[in-house]
Protein backbone atom coordinates (compact mmCIF):
# COMPACT_ATOMS: atom_id res chain seq x y z
CA UNK A 1 0.00 0.00 0.00
CA UNK A 2 2.19 2.45 0.74
CA UNK A 3 4.37 1.51 -2.28
CA UNK A 4 1.35 1.90 -4.21
CA UNK A 5 1.08 5.90 -2.53
CA UNK A 6 5.13 6.44 -3.81
CA UNK A 7 3.87 5.78 -7.29
CA UNK A 8 0.98 7.85 -7.26
CA UNK A 9 3.07 10.39 -5.54
CA UNK A 10 6.10 10.62 -7.87
CA UNK A 11 3.13 10.49 -10.49
CA UNK A 12 1.27 13.90 -9.71
CA UNK A 13 4.93 15.03 -9.11
CA UNK A 14 5.73 14.12 -13.07
CA UNK A 15 2.15 15.42 -13.49
CA UNK A 16 2.45 18.81 -12.05
CA UNK A 17 5.88 19.44 -13.55
CA UNK A 18 4.86 18.46 -17.19
CA UNK A 19 1.97 20.98 -16.69
CA UNK A 20 4.34 23.44 -15.55
CA UNK A 21 6.87 23.75 -17.68
CA UNK A 22 5.37 23.92 -20.78
CA UNK A 23 4.04 27.46 -19.98
CA UNK A 24 7.15 28.64 -18.70
CA UNK A 25 9.06 27.44 -21.81
CA UNK A 26 6.70 29.27 -24.11
CA UNK A 27 7.32 32.38 -22.90
CA UNK A 28 10.85 31.83 -22.82
CA UNK A 29 10.34 30.89 -26.96
CA UNK A 30 8.30 34.46 -27.07
CA UNK A 31 10.64 36.85 -25.70
CA UNK A 32 13.48 34.92 -27.67
CA UNK A 33 11.19 34.77 -31.33
CA UNK A 34 11.04 38.70 -31.43
CA UNK A 35 13.88 40.36 -31.68
CA UNK A 36 13.98 43.79 -29.64
CA UNK A 37 17.34 45.37 -30.38
CA UNK A 38 20.31 44.27 -32.63
CA UNK A 39 23.46 45.13 -34.61
CA UNK A 40 22.50 46.91 -38.26
CA UNK A 41 26.06 47.95 -39.07
CA UNK A 42 27.24 47.74 -42.21
CA UNK A 43 31.05 47.29 -42.04
CA UNK A 44 32.14 46.86 -38.67
CA UNK A 45 36.04 46.51 -39.96
CA UNK A 46 35.62 49.52 -41.31
CA UNK A 47 34.56 51.27 -37.88
CA UNK A 48 30.80 51.60 -38.85
CA UNK A 49 28.91 50.43 -35.24
CA UNK A 50 25.15 50.94 -35.68
CA UNK A 51 22.25 49.55 -32.65
CA UNK A 52 18.62 49.50 -32.66
CA UNK A 53 16.50 48.91 -30.22
CA UNK A 54 12.53 48.97 -29.35
CA UNK A 55 11.14 50.80 -26.45
CA UNK A 56 7.84 52.80 -25.14
CA UNK A 57 4.77 50.33 -24.99
CA UNK A 58 1.50 51.07 -25.67
CA UNK A 59 -1.75 49.53 -23.57
CA UNK A 60 -1.96 46.67 -25.37
CA UNK A 61 2.00 45.91 -25.14
CA UNK A 62 3.38 47.05 -28.36
CA UNK A 63 6.22 48.73 -29.02
CA UNK A 64 5.82 52.48 -30.52
CA UNK A 65 9.47 53.82 -31.02
CA UNK A 66 12.59 53.03 -32.80
CA UNK A 67 15.95 53.97 -31.98
CA UNK A 68 19.07 53.91 -34.13
CA UNK A 69 22.21 54.76 -32.56
CA UNK A 70 25.41 54.34 -32.99
CA UNK A 71 28.62 55.70 -35.52
CA UNK A 72 29.08 54.84 -38.97
CA UNK A 73 26.56 53.23 -41.99
CA UNK A 74 23.96 51.19 -41.48
CA UNK A 75 23.91 47.84 -44.00
CA UNK A 76 20.74 47.61 -46.33
CA UNK A 77 17.61 46.77 -44.94
CA UNK A 78 15.95 45.11 -47.89
CA UNK A 79 16.18 41.22 -47.52
CA UNK A 80 16.69 41.54 -44.04
CA UNK A 81 15.14 43.89 -41.75
CA UNK A 82 15.08 42.84 -38.20
CA UNK A 83 12.31 45.24 -37.22
CA UNK A 84 9.80 44.07 -39.64
CA UNK A 85 7.43 42.71 -37.20
CA UNK A 86 6.75 46.27 -35.65
CA UNK A 87 6.31 48.24 -38.95
CA UNK A 88 2.39 48.60 -37.63
CA UNK A 89 3.04 49.52 -34.70
CA UNK A 90 6.34 51.99 -34.54
CA UNK A 91 5.00 55.51 -34.59
CA UNK A 92 8.19 57.65 -34.03
CA UNK A 93 11.84 56.97 -34.91
CA UNK A 94 14.70 58.73 -33.46
CA UNK A 95 18.22 58.39 -35.51
CA UNK A 96 21.07 59.87 -33.05
CA UNK A 97 23.85 61.54 -33.98
CA UNK A 98 26.64 59.83 -35.36
CA UNK A 99 24.78 57.94 -37.73
CA UNK A 100 25.86 58.75 -41.51
CA UNK A 101 22.78 56.59 -43.74
CA UNK A 102 19.39 55.94 -43.53
CA UNK A 103 19.10 52.33 -45.05
CA UNK A 104 17.33 51.09 -48.54
CA UNK A 105 14.26 49.90 -47.18
CA UNK A 106 14.42 50.86 -43.43
CA UNK A 107 10.89 52.01 -42.42
CA UNK A 108 9.40 50.41 -45.80
CA UNK A 109 5.47 50.02 -45.04
CA UNK A 110 5.91 51.35 -41.86
CA UNK A 111 2.01 52.05 -41.61
CA UNK A 112 1.73 54.02 -38.23
CA UNK A 113 4.85 56.38 -38.48
CA UNK A 114 4.32 60.11 -37.42
CA UNK A 115 7.30 61.28 -36.01
CA UNK A 116 10.81 60.68 -37.52
CA UNK A 117 14.21 62.56 -35.88
CA UNK A 118 17.06 62.90 -38.44
CA UNK A 119 20.26 64.30 -36.90
CA UNK A 120 22.85 66.56 -39.05
CA UNK A 121 25.28 63.23 -39.23
CA UNK A 122 23.29 61.86 -41.87
CA UNK A 123 24.18 62.38 -45.50
CA UNK A 124 22.62 59.72 -47.67
CA UNK A 125 18.64 58.42 -47.53
CA UNK A 126 18.94 55.15 -49.24
CA UNK A 127 16.04 53.53 -51.67
CA UNK A 128 12.74 53.13 -50.48
CA UNK A 129 13.85 54.52 -47.00
CA UNK A 130 10.56 55.72 -46.31
CA UNK A 131 7.89 54.08 -48.77
CA UNK A 132 4.51 53.48 -47.79
CA UNK A 133 4.90 55.78 -44.45
CA UNK A 134 0.99 56.28 -44.91
CA UNK A 135 0.76 58.18 -41.77
CA UNK A 136 3.66 60.72 -41.80
CA UNK A 137 2.76 63.86 -42.18
CA UNK A 138 6.18 66.09 -41.91
CA UNK A 139 9.76 65.31 -42.06
CA UNK A 140 12.72 67.48 -41.82
CA UNK A 141 15.70 66.46 -43.57
CA UNK A 142 18.51 67.96 -42.06
CA UNK A 143 20.60 70.18 -44.56
CA UNK A 144 23.95 67.62 -44.51
CA UNK A 145 21.90 65.29 -46.59
CA UNK A 146 23.30 65.04 -50.20
CA UNK A 147 22.02 62.58 -51.62
CA UNK A 148 18.29 61.24 -51.40
CA UNK A 149 17.85 57.83 -53.83
CA UNK A 150 15.15 56.42 -55.99
CA UNK A 151 11.48 56.42 -54.13
CA UNK A 152 13.26 57.07 -50.67
CA UNK A 153 9.07 58.54 -50.26
CA UNK A 154 7.08 56.98 -52.59
CA UNK A 155 3.74 56.74 -51.00
CA UNK A 156 3.73 58.65 -48.25
CA UNK A 157 0.49 59.51 -48.40
CA UNK A 158 -0.01 61.70 -45.75
CA UNK A 159 2.96 64.40 -46.09
CA UNK A 160 1.45 67.79 -47.22
CA UNK A 161 4.94 69.29 -47.67
CA UNK A 162 9.07 68.76 -47.52
CA UNK A 163 12.16 70.60 -47.71
CA UNK A 164 14.88 69.23 -50.13
CA UNK A 165 18.21 70.55 -48.44
CA UNK A 166 21.00 72.52 -50.18
CA UNK A 167 23.52 69.35 -50.90
CA UNK A 168 20.86 67.57 -52.84
CA UNK A 169 21.64 68.70 -56.82
CA UNK A 170 19.53 65.55 -58.25
CA UNK A 171 15.95 64.69 -57.36
CA UNK A 172 15.52 60.68 -57.94
CA UNK A 173 13.25 58.71 -59.43
CA UNK A 174 10.05 58.29 -58.16
CA UNK A 175 11.15 60.52 -54.68
CA UNK A 176 7.79 61.56 -54.03
CA UNK A 177 5.51 59.90 -56.42
CA UNK A 178 1.77 59.36 -55.16
CA UNK A 179 1.99 61.55 -52.25
CA UNK A 180 -1.05 62.19 -53.15
CA UNK A 181 -1.91 65.28 -50.03
CA UNK A 182 1.61 66.59 -50.70
CA UNK A 183 0.70 70.69 -51.69
CA UNK A 184 4.85 71.88 -51.13
CA UNK A 185 7.90 71.34 -52.78
CA UNK A 186 11.03 73.51 -51.48
CA UNK A 187 14.05 72.59 -53.62
CA UNK A 188 16.75 74.32 -51.46
CA UNK A 189 20.17 73.72 -53.49
CA UNK A 190 21.36 73.92 -57.05
CA UNK A 191 19.47 70.96 -58.28
CA UNK A 192 20.69 70.03 -62.15
CA UNK A 193 17.77 67.46 -62.63
CA UNK A 194 14.88 66.07 -62.02
CA UNK A 195 14.03 62.35 -62.33
CA UNK A 196 11.45 60.44 -64.29
CA UNK A 197 8.38 60.40 -62.19
CA UNK A 198 9.58 62.26 -59.17
CA UNK A 199 6.41 64.25 -58.30
CA UNK A 200 4.27 61.75 -60.48
CA UNK A 201 0.57 61.49 -58.68
CA UNK A 202 1.14 64.50 -56.45
CA UNK A 203 -2.65 65.50 -57.25
CA UNK A 204 -2.65 68.73 -54.30
CA UNK A 205 0.18 70.08 -55.28
CA UNK A 206 -0.59 73.83 -56.51
CA UNK A 207 2.28 75.34 -57.53
CA UNK A 208 6.34 74.74 -57.56
CA UNK A 209 9.31 77.18 -58.02
CA UNK A 210 11.54 74.85 -59.86
CA UNK A 211 15.25 75.77 -59.65
CA UNK A 212 16.96 78.11 -61.44
CA UNK A 213 20.21 75.37 -61.63
CA UNK A 214 18.06 73.01 -63.03
CA UNK A 215 19.12 71.71 -66.40
CA UNK A 216 16.73 68.46 -67.25
CA UNK A 217 13.16 67.46 -66.95
CA UNK A 218 12.41 63.84 -67.25
CA UNK A 219 9.77 61.61 -68.19
CA UNK A 220 6.20 62.11 -66.19
CA UNK A 221 7.65 63.99 -63.52
CA UNK A 222 4.87 65.73 -63.03
CA UNK A 223 2.12 63.03 -64.44
CA UNK A 224 -1.14 63.36 -62.60
CA UNK A 225 0.01 66.56 -61.11
CA UNK A 226 -3.96 67.41 -61.43
CA UNK A 227 -4.07 70.71 -59.42
CA UNK A 228 -1.01 72.35 -61.37
CA UNK A 229 -2.10 75.79 -63.27
CA UNK A 230 1.17 76.95 -64.84
CA UNK A 231 4.81 76.26 -65.05
CA UNK A 232 8.05 78.33 -64.90
CA UNK A 233 11.19 77.10 -66.69
CA UNK A 234 14.37 78.41 -65.74
CA UNK A 235 17.26 80.05 -67.55
CA UNK A 236 19.27 76.79 -67.64
CA UNK A 237 16.80 73.72 -68.62
CA UNK A 238 18.25 72.07 -71.85
CA UNK A 239 16.46 68.88 -71.69
CA UNK A 240 13.30 67.75 -71.48
CA UNK A 241 10.76 64.90 -72.01
CA UNK A 242 7.71 65.28 -74.06
CA UNK A 243 5.55 63.56 -71.16
CA UNK A 244 7.24 65.56 -68.32
CA UNK A 245 3.77 67.27 -67.91
CA UNK A 246 1.26 64.52 -69.08
CA UNK A 247 -1.60 64.44 -66.88
CA UNK A 248 -1.55 68.05 -65.66
CA UNK A 249 -5.36 69.13 -66.47
CA UNK A 250 -5.42 72.04 -64.83
CA UNK A 251 -2.33 73.82 -66.57
CA UNK A 252 -2.92 76.32 -68.81
CA UNK A 253 0.09 78.01 -69.10
CA UNK A 254 3.88 77.39 -69.63
CA UNK A 255 6.34 80.15 -69.63
CA UNK A 256 10.17 80.09 -69.79
CA UNK A 257 13.24 82.26 -68.74
CA UNK A 258 14.03 84.62 -71.99
CA UNK A 259 17.42 83.94 -71.25
CA UNK A 260 17.36 80.31 -71.68
CA UNK A 261 18.37 79.07 -75.26
CA UNK A 262 16.90 75.77 -75.51
CA UNK A 263 13.09 76.60 -75.14
CA UNK A 264 11.05 79.35 -75.57
CA UNK A 265 7.38 79.76 -75.12
CA UNK A 266 4.51 81.92 -76.82
CA UNK A 267 0.79 82.39 -75.81
CA UNK A 268 1.51 79.74 -73.16
CA UNK A 269 2.55 77.20 -75.40
CA UNK A 270 5.71 75.51 -74.84
CA UNK A 271 8.44 75.43 -77.65
CA UNK A 272 11.57 74.04 -78.54
CA UNK A 273 14.47 75.44 -79.92
CA UNK A 274 16.54 73.26 -82.31
CA UNK A 275 19.80 73.87 -83.23
CA UNK A 276 21.09 72.66 -86.77
CA UNK A 277 24.21 73.74 -87.21
CA UNK A 278 24.67 77.75 -87.07
CA UNK A 279 20.81 77.80 -87.78
CA UNK A 280 17.99 77.79 -85.23
CA UNK A 281 14.30 76.08 -85.96
CA UNK A 282 11.53 76.38 -83.50
CA UNK A 283 9.62 73.03 -82.78
CA UNK A 284 5.83 73.10 -81.00
CA UNK A 285 7.05 71.13 -78.00
CA UNK A 286 4.14 71.15 -75.85
CA UNK A 287 0.80 72.42 -75.74
CA UNK A 288 -0.73 72.93 -71.77
CA UNK A 289 -3.82 70.39 -70.89
CA UNK A 290 -6.20 73.06 -69.88
CA UNK A 291 -5.07 75.89 -72.01
CA UNK A 292 -8.32 78.03 -72.38
CA UNK A 293 -9.84 78.23 -76.28
CA UNK A 294 -11.11 75.84 -78.48
CA UNK A 295 -9.53 77.08 -81.55
CA UNK A 296 -5.56 77.30 -81.53
CA UNK A 297 -3.34 78.48 -84.92
CA UNK A 298 0.41 77.27 -84.96
CA UNK A 299 2.43 80.14 -84.42
CA UNK A 300 4.60 81.71 -88.15
CA UNK A 301 7.90 80.36 -87.57
CA UNK A 302 6.69 76.91 -86.26
CA UNK A 303 8.77 73.93 -88.43
CA UNK A 304 7.57 71.14 -86.57
CA UNK A 305 5.57 69.73 -84.29
CA UNK A 306 6.91 67.59 -81.67
CA UNK A 307 5.54 63.71 -80.66
CA UNK A 308 2.50 63.89 -77.72
CA UNK A 309 2.77 67.89 -78.29
CA UNK A 310 -1.10 67.75 -78.31
CA UNK A 311 -1.73 65.71 -75.50
CA UNK A 312 -5.09 65.46 -74.22
CA UNK A 313 -5.63 68.82 -74.53
CA UNK A 314 -9.07 69.15 -73.00
CA UNK A 315 -10.30 72.05 -75.19
CA UNK A 316 -9.34 71.86 -77.99
CA UNK A 317 -11.16 71.45 -81.23
CA UNK A 318 -9.83 73.17 -83.98
CA UNK A 319 -6.41 73.41 -85.14
CA UNK A 320 -4.89 75.04 -87.82
CA UNK A 321 -1.52 74.67 -89.13
CA UNK A 322 0.71 77.45 -90.40
CA UNK A 323 2.56 78.48 -93.62
CA UNK A 324 5.85 77.42 -92.13
CA UNK A 325 5.07 74.04 -90.72
CA UNK A 326 7.08 71.21 -93.04
CA UNK A 327 7.54 68.34 -90.46
CA UNK A 328 4.55 66.20 -88.04
CA UNK A 329 6.44 63.59 -85.32
CA UNK A 330 4.94 60.59 -86.15
CA UNK A 331 3.06 60.88 -82.64
CA UNK A 332 1.97 64.39 -82.32
CA UNK A 333 -1.50 63.45 -82.50
CA UNK A 334 -1.25 59.93 -81.33
CA UNK A 335 -2.93 61.07 -77.69
CA UNK A 336 -5.00 63.57 -78.32
CA UNK A 337 -8.88 63.47 -77.30
CA UNK A 338 -11.25 66.55 -78.19
CA UNK A 339 -9.97 67.75 -82.09
CA UNK A 340 -12.94 67.64 -84.17
CA UNK A 341 -10.89 69.52 -87.45
CA UNK A 342 -7.47 70.17 -88.95
CA UNK A 343 -6.76 73.36 -90.86
CA UNK A 344 -3.85 74.43 -93.11
CA UNK A 345 -2.77 77.57 -94.06
CA UNK A 346 -3.19 78.12 -97.97
CA UNK A 347 0.25 79.18 -98.12
CA UNK A 348 1.85 75.76 -96.46
CA UNK A 349 3.42 73.78 -99.05
CA UNK A 350 3.83 70.64 -96.99
CA UNK A 351 0.03 69.62 -96.03
CA UNK A 352 -3.09 70.16 -96.76
CA UNK A 353 -7.14 69.59 -95.02
CA UNK A 354 -9.89 68.17 -96.84
CA UNK A 355 -12.92 68.25 -94.67
CA UNK A 356 -10.79 68.82 -91.39
CA UNK A 357 -8.52 65.89 -92.48
CA UNK A 358 -4.71 65.89 -92.47
CA UNK A 359 -3.03 64.89 -95.92
CA UNK A 360 0.54 65.20 -97.41
CA UNK A 361 0.41 68.21 -100.01
CA UNK A 362 0.36 66.16 -103.08
CA UNK A 363 -2.32 63.67 -101.19
CA UNK A 364 -1.35 61.21 -101.01
CA UNK A 365 -0.84 60.20 -97.70
CA UNK A 366 -3.42 60.50 -94.81
CA UNK A 367 -1.62 61.90 -91.56
CA UNK A 368 -4.29 62.24 -88.96
CA UNK A 369 -7.98 61.57 -89.09
CA UNK A 370 -9.21 63.89 -85.65
CA UNK A 371 -10.11 61.96 -83.13
CA UNK A 372 -13.61 63.78 -81.89
CA UNK A 373 -14.48 64.43 -85.31
CA UNK A 374 -18.26 62.98 -85.40
CA UNK A 375 -19.00 61.71 -89.03
CA UNK A 376 -20.11 57.99 -89.25
CA UNK A 377 -18.64 57.06 -92.64
CA UNK A 378 -15.73 58.50 -94.21
CA UNK A 379 -14.39 57.65 -97.72
CA UNK A 380 -10.40 58.02 -98.55
CA UNK A 381 -9.90 60.08 -101.59
CA UNK A 382 -8.17 57.95 -104.37
CA UNK A 383 -4.90 59.58 -104.27
CA UNK A 384 -3.72 58.44 -100.82
CA UNK A 385 -1.76 55.45 -101.36
CA UNK A 386 -1.20 55.24 -97.60
CA UNK A 387 -1.83 55.65 -94.19
CA UNK A 388 0.07 57.17 -91.53
CA UNK A 389 0.64 55.66 -88.21
CA UNK A 390 -1.84 56.13 -85.87
CA UNK A 391 -3.80 58.65 -88.06
CA UNK A 392 -7.14 57.40 -87.43
CA UNK A 393 -7.00 55.34 -84.47
CA UNK A 394 -9.42 55.62 -81.98
CA UNK A 395 -11.84 57.42 -83.49
CA UNK A 396 -15.29 56.42 -81.35
CA UNK A 397 -17.71 57.59 -83.98
CA UNK A 398 -16.47 56.34 -87.67
CA UNK A 399 -18.64 53.33 -88.73
CA UNK A 400 -18.04 53.02 -92.52
CA UNK A 401 -14.74 52.94 -94.24
CA UNK A 402 -14.81 53.34 -97.91
CA UNK A 403 -11.09 53.00 -99.33
CA UNK A 404 -11.41 52.98 -103.16
CA UNK A 405 -7.95 52.54 -103.97
CA UNK A 406 -5.30 49.94 -102.06
CA UNK A 407 -3.09 51.49 -100.04
CA UNK A 408 0.24 50.44 -99.03
CA UNK A 409 0.08 50.58 -95.22
CA UNK A 410 -1.70 47.49 -94.09
CA UNK A 411 -5.42 48.39 -92.48
CA UNK A 412 -4.77 46.77 -88.86
CA UNK A 413 -3.59 50.24 -88.10
CA UNK A 414 -7.72 50.81 -88.31
CA UNK A 415 -8.59 48.04 -85.80
CA UNK A 416 -8.53 50.19 -82.76
CA UNK A 417 -11.51 52.84 -85.02
CA UNK A 418 -14.96 51.37 -83.54
CA UNK A 419 -15.82 50.79 -87.38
Amino acid sequence: MKKMKKVLSLLMIMFVAVAYVPEFTSAVYADDSVQTSGDISLDPSEGDDVKWEVSEQDADGNYTKLTISGTGNMKSLKNDNPWNSYASCITKVVIQDGVKNIGENAFLNFTALQSVSIPNSVEIIDYWAFYGCSTLKTIKIPENVCQIKDYAFMDCSALTEITIPTKVTKISSGLLQRCTSLEKIDMKGDVTEIVGHAFDGCKNLTEIELPKTLQELGTHVFFKCEKLTEINLPTNVEKMDPAAFWGCTALKSITVDKANAYFTSEDGVLIQKVKEGEDEKLKLFFYPQNKAGEEYTVPDGIYALGNDSFYNGENLKKLTLSSGVQEIDRDAFANTTNIEEICVDSGNNYFKAVDGVLYSYDMKEMRYYPIAKKDTSFELPESVTSIATHAITKNPYVQELVVSSPVSKSLADLKTCRL
